[in-house]
């Protein structure tokens, strides 16, 4: 989770020790390596093909990135990245034929008071590799110092919760968690805490859709609050940055 400090653009990385994650590739029984662990976060997947969105800070340029998907684990190649806008594009690599449940991208009005939703895999080494929700609702249509590229949502979103997608009430990506602000001193008591700032979808929407397949207009089908819910849970995967370097060397 990308921490902003009073100052701007100052950062505070976190690093987790994802033990939880490379237990799942013991028991997938696939080749193990002393990688060193970067950092983790969430991706959402958003095409049949298996392409992930994701914060560009989750994936360091350099490092290698691994999906857990329904208790497997795929390596990923970047598709594209956007620095300014944080955004990374990632693919699920040796998949061509399996086709993966996705989330559906699309630009939003990010209105004042809106209800939305992110799915996410927060200290996955204390808490846990299963999804979890939470509810909340547009409290700025900026990010920031009014940044106009993000919007601000107020929620607890703890490290790993950096790329979740977040959801408009029918399941369709409306952006992703990028930030959160974190105030030192004795400014501690006087700035917000849950103030958790997100990349809006137009900002990236464009330039990724053409690496994206064409997406077939889905026909409307009511679903139930928990079918959403149940449906943006299937999409979202946790995602670890292992660097290239072998431990000891």
């Amino acid at each position: 989770m990308r921490i902003l400090s009073k100052k701007r653009n100052t950062e505070t990385p976190k690093v987790p020790s994802f033990a939880s994650f490379l237990q799942s590739r013991k028991a997938n029984d696939q080749p193990k390596t002393e990688l060193d662990i970067l950092t983790s976060g969430t991706g959402t997947i958003v095409s049949p093909q298996g392409h992930l969105l994701t914060s560009s800070h989750v994936v360091p340029r350099g490092s290698r990135a691994m999906a857990l998907f329904c208790g497997k684990t795929f390596e990923t190649k970047v598709v594209a990245r956007l620095h300014e806008e944080d955004a990374l594009l990632l693919r699920i690599e040796g998949t061509t034929k399996q086709k993966f449940p996705y989330s559906q991208i699309v630009a939003s009005d990010y209105q004042l008071g809106k209800p939305v939703f992110f799915v996410g895999y927060p200290m996955p080494d204390s808490l846990g590799i299963h999804p979890r929700f939470t509810k909340t609702y547009i409290n700025s249509s900026e990010g920031y110092f009014d940044d106009k590229t993000r919007f601000t949502v107020v929620a607890d979103a703890a490290n790993g919760s950096s790329g979740s997608a977040v959801f408009n009430r029918s399941g369709e990506v409306i952006g992703f968690v990028s930030a959160s602000v974190f105030a030192a001193g004795r400014f501690a008591d006087e700035f917000p805490k849950d103030l958790c700032f997100c990349v809006k979808s137009e900002t990236f929407l464009d330039k990724f859709s053409k690496h994206l397949p064409p997406q077939k207009t889905a026909k409307t089908q009511k679903r139930d609050r928990q079918e959403i819910i149940n449906a943006a849970a299937e999409t979202s995967v946790l995602i670890s940055a292992f660097s290239n370097t072998r431990r000891g060397k």
